[in-house]
């Protein structure tokens, strides 16, 4: 089990609703998601953040998954210290 703190200073938990997607994307948001949780990449949380995801086409067509954190990224301060490898 991984966790990490990550300083947002004052601000409140980032709480984003899902993009509107086609019903179609929403099939392929869905399998993916299935496959992450059957391989155990993903589990389910209950914290306080919640971000959009989105598929981003990939230079030969097909879909990438991804998560949008823009907003927490402009909230969060940054370490003086790289994380160590």
């Amino acid at each position: 089990l991984t966790q990490h703190h990550i300083d947002t200073g004052m601000t409140k938990p980032i709480k984003l609703r899902p993009y509107r997607v086609s019903p179609q994307r929403q099939q392929i948001i869905s399998q993916q998601i299935n496959q992450m949780l059957a391989d155990g990449i993903i589990e389910f949380a209950s914290g306080p953040y919640a971000a959009p995801i989105t598929l981003q086409p990939k230079k030969d067509g097909s879909l990438r998954f991804c998560v949008d954190f823009r907003q927490l990224n402009s909230v969060t301060v940054r370490d003086v210290y790289p994380i160590p490898r």
